[in-house]
């Protein structure tokens, strides 16, 4: 699933950044945002875009 998601995380507006990880069965997510940044939408779409894909993965896997 971290595979999965990986590419979607490449370059993100400045001011982002974000690491995906699994550690003990759970998915981790972050997600860094720097407050003097205006791109505060990008933040909103960056999540979004991740949720998205991740129904698209986790509906891929049941069966």
């Amino acid at each position: 699933v971290v595979k999965a998601l990986m590419p979607d995380e490449k370059d993100l507006p400045t001011g982002l950044s974000s690491s995906i990880k699994c550690d003990g069965g759970k998915l981790i997510y972050e997600l860094h945002y720097d407050i003097d940044s205006t791109e505060l939408l990008s933040v909103y779409n960056t999540i979004d875009d991740l949720m998205r894909n991740l129904k698209i993965i986790i509906n891929s896997l049941v069966v």
